[in-house]
């Protein structure tokens, strides 16, 4: 029945074009591959030094440091 394999050439080459689609589109993720570990990894540097920020604080003020310092001359 030439409708039939009308119907199936137009599928098999919608297909094919979709293949070619997901081929292009994993081509260009994979050249932007060094941009995305680049940003993640500032991100993850940014992140480890802010925590390090708030630990410092924290043992600070845990052990009595300059920004818990009672031996001040008070003010009031």
């Amino acid at each position: 029945m030439w409708f039939l394999r009308n119907r199936q050439s137009k599928l098999i080459e919608e297909a094919t074009d979709a293949l070619k689609d997901a081929e292009n589109g994993l081509k260009e993720v994979q050249k932007r591959s060094p941009e995305v570990l680049n940003v993640s990894r500032s991100l993850r540097e940014l992140r480890e030094r802010n925590h390090f920020a708030e630990n410092l604080q924290a043992i600070i003020i845990r052990h009595g440091g300059p920004l818990n310092d009672t031996r001040r001359a008070r003010t009031d």
